[in-house]
């Protein structure tokens, strides 16, 4: 077992840095060096307590690691590169176990996304990606997307992509893609009253209601990284419902849509682990952290 002492962002009701030796892994455990990770809607929800959770709880969920110990079976990871997943059999990394916000840091396998050939950065929004491209693959005909987030912005462009047409996409919140020149809309009478098509990616209760409300449809997709917990309806009728945190690996697609995630979302490179608590209190549609050798 190699023994080191790591840095780490706990949630405990607010957010501080805490110190501590790594653990003996379990079976079917890693552990690994935080080389990238991306701060952004997940940590957001669970700082602004829009998610419950049992803290003490690491935050953290999308990062690039470098594998120092493998307790599993094959494929053995150690010395390799892999991203991580936020989704997994114990719940969410940040919210339901521990993340991955820390110098080095130890998971269950199962939250590993895949290997990575390269330190990139950017490579931590592989797994969020290949989410938005699912969604949007199973979407059909006219579409809304709903949320004010990363995964909506997302899922947007994976859309327009694949189906050769823009959705629409409502998000009533006026500040989180300004900087980006991004204009959804935002007033639901700019909504149509009827979509073959609805994905929901917000956690805002109100938001979802006011839109189920407003228009009928055919099909609704629900990320599960909305938290969508119930779904209001004002009409009786047949409709096909997917609640999903599926993936679509399309590396051709994914590229296409990493290019525009890479106009949105900035790097930062810092030192200390520390240095990333000023990040929290604007994260918008996020930041990705990168660690100094």
């Amino acid at each position: 077992m190699i023994r080191v002492r790591y840095k780490h962002i706990v949630f405990n009701g607010t957010i501080r840095v805490e110190e501590r030796e790594a653990l003996p892994l379990r079976k079917n455990e890693v552990l690994g060096k935080t080389l990238s990770i991306y701060i952004g809607s997940l940590e957001s929800l669970i700082v602004n307590g829009i998610i419950p959770v049992n803290p003490p709880k690491i935050l953290g969920s999308y990062a690039i690691l470098r594998i120092l110990e493998d307790q599993g079976n094959e494929p053995n990871y150690s010395g390799r590169l892999v991203i991580t997943y936020p989704y997994g059999e114990k719940g969410f990394l940040g919210i339901h176990i521990d993340g991955v916000l820390g110098t080095y840091v130890s998971l269950p396998r199962t939250y590993i996304y895949g290997e990575v050939s390269d330190k990139n950065p950017y490579n931590t929004l592989i797994p969020l990606i290949d989410h938005c491209i699912y969604l949007a693959e199973k979407a059909g005909g006219s579409t809304l997307i709903v949320g004010c987030n990363i995964y909506s912005f997302t899922t947007f462009y994976a859309y327009t992509f694949i189906h050769n047409t823009y959705p629409d996409l409502y998000c009533p919140d006026k500040n989180i893609f300004r900087k980006i020149k991004f204009k959804p809309l935002r007033n639901l009478s700019e909504l149509k009253s009827s979509y073959d098509t609805i994905i929901l990616t917000s956690p805002k209760h109100n938001i979802i209601d006011n839109v189920l409300r407003k228009s009928m449809f055919k099909q609704l997709i629900i990320s599960k990284f909305s938290f969508s917990k119930y779904i209001p309806l004002n009409y009786l009728g047949e409709f096909h419902v997917i609640h999903t945190h599926q993936t679509s690996k399309n590396p051709a697609l994914r590229e296409k849509v990493m290019k525009i995630l890479k106009k949105a979302i900035r790097v930062v490179e810092i030192d200390d682990v520390e240095k990333i608590m000023s990040y929290f209190s604007r994260i918008g549609l996020g930041v990705i952290v990168k660690f100094s050798a």
